[in-house]
């Protein structure tokens, strides 16, 4: 079993895929990470574990496997103390960065 981080969604994802489907080699890792080699087809995505559908991935409903969604998030941490309007500005940056949840992903 290959996992990026333990008690992580991959490494869950991972585990339930394989009492689902026996031991297999794979591997769930958010879309960023492998992207690069998924468009370049050094690796080859097999299934998406949340709700939306990729244009070129099926999620894993599709597949047959329903209600196998995982889903991954991410904080931002800061040091106490950091003044209110540099907090602001970072919301700010990291919200106009973030796509909307509820919006379809292509």
């Amino acid at each position: 079993m290959t996992t990026s981080s333990l008690g992580a969604a991959g490494h869950l994802a991972t585990i339930a895929f394989n009492q689902a489907a026996g031991n297999v080699g794979l591997m769930f890792d958010p879309v960023l990470a492998p992207l690069p080699m998924v468009q370049s087809a050094q690796l080859r995505a097999l299934g998406m574990t949340n709700e939306m559908r990729n244009a070129a991935v099926p999620t894993m409903d599709e597949l047959g496997l329903p209600n196998f969604v995982f889903h991954s998030w991410y904080g931002v941490w800061g040091f106490r103390g950091i003044p209110a309007e540099i907090v602001t500005r970072m919301n700010a940056a990291l919200n106009e960065g973030s796509p909307n949840p509820t919006s379809p992903r292509s």
